[in-house]
């Protein structure tokens, strides 16, 4: 049997949510107008919100920034519009999409602030293909961020940490990552509250990175 993804459920509910959820072949066409849309001076951008508890909290603790979170997966995108929706959060937006595709749906220096939490690392030789910091990827996270615009990144995977430095340093960021178990060493840095959760519980190392982009 050949896989058919229109059987998909989800693809149809994502119908469901217009207006909230956003296909990634629509949202070009806010570019360069997010913050007009969700009537707010900062953007942020989260790529890979997974259910949306992160987003949720972020809105909740920071209403005056407008939110536009990426996901690719069809299901999680339903529920994190879900959520907005229950919480009447009207300056978030959720692009059902590639993350890797920043260019298509920012323009330059539109966004303040990129969250990335707890990736897939695709530790594999086989899914390296896979791994989200490209050469690509950062020269254009770079483009899109305003003015010392900054990414926060979690992970628990201290290899994959090194590809994103590593990439990172190829552009004009300004670095701060910390040690295991040194988070004091780090600016101020929200808490994901599923995955960091039940790492720390497990007595796993959770890694962060913050760069800011300087001229």
């Amino acid at each position: 049997m050949v896989f058919d993804p229109s059987h998909n459920p989800y693809i149809a509910r994502c119908k469901e949510y217009y207006g909230w959820l956003i296909d990634e072949t629509d949202a070009s066409k806010f570019r360069g107008g997010w913050r007009d849309v969700l009537k707010k001076e900062r953007l942020i951008v989260e790529i890979g919100p997974g259910n949306g508890w992160f987003l949720v909290d972020y809105l909740k603790t920071h209403p005056e920034d407008g939110y536009v979170a990426i996901e690719k997966q069809y299901k999680r995108g339903v529920r994190c519009a879900e959520k907005l929706i229950r919480n009447n959060l009207i300056n978030g937006k959720i692009i059902r999409g590639k993350g890797e595709l920043l260019k298509d749906y920012f323009n330059d220096g539109e966004v303040a602030k990129v969250i990335i939490n707890f990736p897939t690392p695709w530790v594999k030789e086989r899914h390296k293909k896979h791994i989200l910091f490209s050469d690509s990827f950062s020269e254009d996270l770079y483009k899109v961020l305003g003015n010392d615009g900054k990414l926060l990144i979690k992970s628990d995977h201290y290899q994959y940490m090194n590809v994103v430095v590593e990439k990172l340093s190829g552009q004009n960021f300004l670095i701060y990552s910390n040690k295991e178990g040194d988070e004091a060493s780090l600016p101020p840095f929200p808490t994901f509250p599923g995955y960091e959760r039940r790492f720390r519980e497990d007595g796993r190392g959770i890694f962060t990175i913050q760069a800011t982009k300087h001229q």
